[in-house]
């Protein structure tokens, strides 16, 4: 429990007392639903509690207590008087007669007990012990992953469309009806999703793809991230991989860059073992586990995406003509559009010339979500200035200023 050890005892204490604030039993509440040690705490705390508070028993009092009492230097100081302080002799006297005492009962009286504050607490201990009951028997599900980008996403089955941002937890079951969702997992792991496709999120080192089609870009700090299928299992070793299952079970995997593990074969099936490196792709038959090789399809995946540019790149090679003219590189782009170089500025028309003077400097593009500015280089062996950061060209060549 570490750092929140007083200050849970001090919200339990004041739970059952009736004395919590809103506040106090919500930050209770979210300590006992975020963490199972403290839940296992609070009920021994309870029983003892419970205990103690039976009729004949002890009683549990909170009250304001001065600082003073709980200064250790005043205790300390008082047992180093006593160890110092000079021994003091008694004269001795004479015996005193003793007086018998009479010893008198006194009648008990019974205590009183504010029934509002014993209401309080009973309701207090009642609807935390419910609150644990609940979180006993519906444990809160770890995060294991976040969606962080998305293009035209339909989802079915959920109660709120996802996000950007939203968190993915344990066991979550997802349908993607239509467009991308892009899922970063908590182990470093960055999967695309295209749509039609069923999947589960397993773990944050895990997922279950019943049907569709899913890129995974997995870096070294995340190694071992696992695509599992109803026919096989793909175990990541540094990699980008397709894996595409189709509404039979049967699955493809295409490796991009890297090497990855392949385990074909159902639980009910023979396992096979096989490594899948660069430039090869896999099929598992459903019925059978047998793998097949087929020819790598670099596009036919989704592998990067950027709902603000609108950026979809399968693996095609990109055209620059297409980015000058305000484009992605990949069609989007107008024709007979451009960057004036000596200005920045785009023009909606391109005239010919032979050889034109340009200006000295850099000069920013706006709105060119892939073009950051243009220069020329000048006339000296100064260095060039190429990008709007101040990063410059230290060994920028000479030359005549013109374009």
């Amino acid at each position: 429990m570490g750092e929140y050890d007083s200050k849970f005892y001090d919200l339990i204490l004041a739970s059952l007392c009736g004395m919590a604030t809103e506040e106090q039993q919500q930050q209770l509440a979210e300590m006992l639903e975020n963490d199972p040690a403290l839940r296992t705490e609070y009920l021994n705390y309870i029983s003892i509690y419970t205990i103690l508070s039976r009729r004949g028993g002890a009683s549990v009092f909170v009250e304001e207590m001065d600082d003073s009492a709980l200064d250790m230097s005043v205790w300390k100081a008082l047992a180093r008087q006593e160890l110092e302080a000079e021994t003091v002799v008694l004269e001795e006297t004479e015996e005193v007669p003793r007086i018998p005492i009479k010893v008198v009962k006194a009648e008990r009286q019974p205590r009183q007990i504010n029934k509002f504050s014993l209401y309080s607490a009973i309701i207090s201990v009642a609807a935390v012990l419910v609150l644990i009951l609940v979180l006993q028997m519906n444990p809160v599900r770890p995060a294991v992953a976040y969606l962080t980008d998305s293009v035209h996403a339909e989802w079915v089955n959920v109660k709120q469309a996802p996000t950007v941002g939203q968190v993915f937890r344990q066991d979550d079951v997802l349908t993607l009806t239509r467009g991308i969702a892009k899922i970063a997992f908590d182990n470093g792991a960055v999967v695309i999703v295209e749509a039609p496709a069923v999947f589960e999120m397993e773990s944050d080192k895990s997922m279950f793809v019943s049907r569709g089609k899913v890129s995974a870009l997995v870096s070294e700090y995340a190694t071992g991230f696992t695509v599992n299928t109803p026919s096989a299992s793909i175990v990541d070793l540094g990699t980008e991989f397709g894996v595409s299952v189709e509404g039979d079970g049967v699955c493809s995997l295409h490796m991009f860059k890297g090497k990855a593990s392949l385990i074909a074969g159902k639980d009910d099936q023979k396992k096979t073992s096989l490594l899948v490196t660069e430039n090869m792709a896999r099929r598992v038959s459903i019925n059978t586990g047998a793998v097949k090789n087929i020819p790598l399809s670099e596009n036919s995946f989704i592998r990067r995406v950027d709902s603000a540019s609108g950026l979809v790149w399968r693996g095609e090679n990109m055209d620059m003509a297409d980015v000058v003219g305000g484009g992605t590189g990949f069609g989007s782009g107008r024709q007979h559009r451009g960057i004036d170089p000596s200005t920045g500025m785009v023009t909606e028309y391109l005239v010919r010339i032979t050889e034109r003077p340009g200006q000295t400097g850099y000069f920013e593009v706006p709105n060119y979500p892939f073009v950051d500015g243009v220069f020329i280089p000048d006339r000296s062996d100064k260095p060039a200035v190429v990008s709007s950061e101040g990063d410059v060209f230290v060994e920028c060549p000479d030359t005549n200023g013109a374009f």
